[in-house]
């Protein structure tokens, strides 16, 4: 337990004192490609300050000296720290180990320094958490505003802090925001070459309760929403300040439509007015619908892009029961993609590699029957990781579960002080299961690469579309015999990767770049590395002939189809050298593409006449590294797929 001033002013001397100092503690890391300077706002913690401050006797009696947004440099963050009586750390898998540093040196140069910890990182189950970590004087369990404001009133009066304490959940959410209450005003200021991404919250709670997540058990079941005036100003404030890209916290955005769609339309209008407002991600109704839909193409057709995604997993059922998850039919699957491809829609999926109850030939199925039911464009493929306070932390010996420590799962394109100081965050990832071994789960990840850098790459995804609707072809029969027709192309590749997991998972660094040291790839883009050596190496024209001679040699395809599929692909596909700066045409000898893409039920040999168009914003790489970092940041996006529209539309 700690104390609050050890001197107890009376009333009139605290009147004429200076305010206390305190700081707020949301370390995180640049993101984006590497011409850009990207950072999160540190939402949460102002969301604590914003709060608090309506406490008269806090706004009279306490200063936010320092609200510390980035990892780095961290002596110059540990030196504004140490002005502070109480620091305040908001923690996750991010910035866990971090935070612990500078916790442990503000306790040497002050013991009487006062650290509060919150976040779902903490293990608070553990009951030697204060002998492990003994910089450590306070946890907080669950929703931090009202804590907050009850730490400072009893630092304030002189009351003991509980070392550990539990808060409730906030039914009310008329809370202010930390946006319109100014309080990131002085940091964005201070910072004016940084581009800011916000974090907007629509409400709070789940009612889902997958293993691998941290709200798994239904911990946050029930949803409560914020009012939409707050969340509509908080918009204004975003379009006003110049923040073009939006994260929504939702977890299940869509599931109030009429007011999602309310959300939706202000975002919109504010880029209707101000054009600044173009990208939005956020996390979609599970049992996503028509409902959401008609979100995402309200958004798109409103120049924001916003991807509809709907998150799966994986099709494996034992693998979905043993994680407690339950994703929707398949032929409501089948029937959205279509409704989603036929508008050009940005659509994708997740899926999770390692799952226990998977096998390396149930993952190629998984990927198989995914393009099965229209999942041509975005794929997201994310490692299994082991999360402290997730419920499969406590299945690791039901399904043998072996992890390692990787530590660079959360770097992006952060400079490498982390690594000289041992403040690399550490994330368990999966290393294998009762049904995958190691081995099994390294080549389910260069299956996977190849997959990704031929089909969502847009190199052969139309001519493998064309010979599952027209000859039976299944997408795990087209991937595994092109991946043995392309083995000397891949070779090089594939065993770069392959060699870099296994060291990844000795060591914990993926020590991997795409060209000669050009561009260094962290572990959280490892699928993606083929799709980047391709587009890197400028090969993609290449590998479009190379497609094209696998299926005139294996399948009875007529020679004007090939020629189609050729011709189209490299107009469509935005490889290096092949941007659309201004609107271009393109004639084709059949309707492949509407056969394909717009599932058009007849293929007509009669000629068509096509726009190609840049599918967002008209931008561009300016230089082959430039261009091959676009690929993977704007996966989600198709950047690297131009817009074809049919000339009389």
């Amino acid at each position: 337990m700690v104390n609050g001033p050890k001197d107890w002013l009376t009333t009139m001397e605290k009147s004429m004192q200076e305010k206390f100092n305190i700081s707020l503690v949301q370390p995180g890391f640049d993101v984006g490609p590497t011409l850009l300077n990207v950072y999160y706002l540190p939402y949460t913690v102002g969301l604590l300050w914003a709060y608090a401050k309506q406490n008269k006797a806090i706004e009279d009696n306490f200063n936010v000296n320092s609200i510390i947004f980035s990892r780095m440099p961290f002596y110059e963050n540990l030196e504004k720290l140490k002005k502070s009586k109480i620091v305040f750390f908001s923690v996750y898998v991010w910035n866990w180990k971090i935070s612990l540093r500078l916790a442990e040196e503000l306790k040497k140069s002050n013991p009487d320094i006062i650290t509060v910890f919150g976040g779902p990182s903490i293990p608070h189950g553990d009951k030697d958490l204060f002998l492990k970590y003994p910089q450590i004087d306070t946890i907080v369990v669950g929703e931090g505003e009202q804590v907050f404001e009850e730490i400072l009133l009893s630092y304030l009066e002189n009351k003991t802090i509980d070392k550990i304490i539990r808060a409730e959940r906030l039914k009310d959410l008329k809370i202010p925001s930390p946006y319109l209450e100014g309080i990131f005003d002085e940091i964005m200021a201070e910072n004016p070459d940084i581009i800011w991404n916000p974090t907007l919250e629509t409400d709070r709670g789940c009612p889902y309760k997958c293993t691998f997540c941290d709200w798994g058990g239904l911990t946050n079941a029930k949803i409560h929403k914020f009012e939409l005036d707050r969340v509509f100003a908080e918009l204004e404030w975003f379009s006003k300040n110049n923040c073009d890209f939006i994260s929504c916290t939702a977890a299940n955005f869509g599931v109030f439509k009429e007011r999602d769609m309310m959300i939706a339309q202000k975002m919109v209008d504010e880029h209707q007015k101000h054009g600044v407002i173009r990208k939005f991600q956020c996390s979609y109704a599970k049992n996503s619908n028509a409902d959401v839909l008609e979100i995402i193409k309200l958004l798109n057709e409103g120049g924001v892009n916003a991807q509809f995604l709907i998150s799966l997993q994986t099709f494996t059922q034992q693998a979905l029961e043993n994680v407690e998850r339950k994703n929707m039919k398949l032929d409501e699957i089948a029937r959205l993609t279509t409704y989603a491809n036929k508008r050009h829609l940005p659509m994708g999926t997740e899926l999770i590699i390692g799952l226990p109850g998977e096998t390396y030939d149930s993952w190629k199925d998984t990927m198989s029957i995914l393009y099965e039911k229209g999942f041509h464009s975005s794929l997201d493929i994310f490692s299994l990781q082991v999360i402290e306070n997730a419920p499969m932390n406590m299945q690791r010996q039901q399904f043998d579960l072996k992890t390692f420590s990787a530590y660079d799962m959360l770097v992006d394109v952060t400079n490498f002080e982390d690594v000289e100081l041992g403040l690399s965050e550490e994330i368990q990832v999966i290393k294998s299961n009762s049904t995958m071994s190691q081995d099994d789960l390294i080549k389910s990840y260069k299956y996977s690469s190849q997959v990704l850098a031929l089909h969502n790459s847009g190199i052969s995804d139309l001519i493998s579309i064309y010979l599952y609707k027209s000859h039976g072809v299944t997408y795990r029969e087209f991937y595994e015999g092109a991946i043995e027709y392309l083995e000397d192309d891949f070779k090089e590749w594939s065993k770069q990767l392959e060699d870099s997991l296994y060291k990844w998972h000795d060591t914990g660094i993926f020590d991997t770049t795409v060209g000669e040291d050009a561009i260094k790839i962290y572990s959280w883009a490892i699928p993606y590395i083929i799709p980047m050596q391709l587009h890197y190496n400028k090969k993609v024209p290449y590998f479009i002939d190379k497609i094209s001679e696998y299926v005139s040699k294996k399948w009875n395809v007529d020679k004007t189809i090939i020629e189609d599929y050729n011709h189209i692909s490299k107009h469509r596909v935005k490889y290096w050298g092949n941007y659309y700066k201004e609107q271009g045409s393109m004639d084709t000898l059949t309707n492949l593409y509407d056969y394909t893409f717009n599932n058009e039920d007849d293929l007509i040999y009669k000629k068509q006449s096509y726009t190609i168009d840049d599918q967002y914003y008209r931008e561009y790489g300016d230089d082959i590294i430039s261009h091959t970092e676009f690929v993977l940041y704007g996966r989600q996006r198709r950047w690297h797929l131009h817009k074809v529209n049919k000339k009389d539309k």
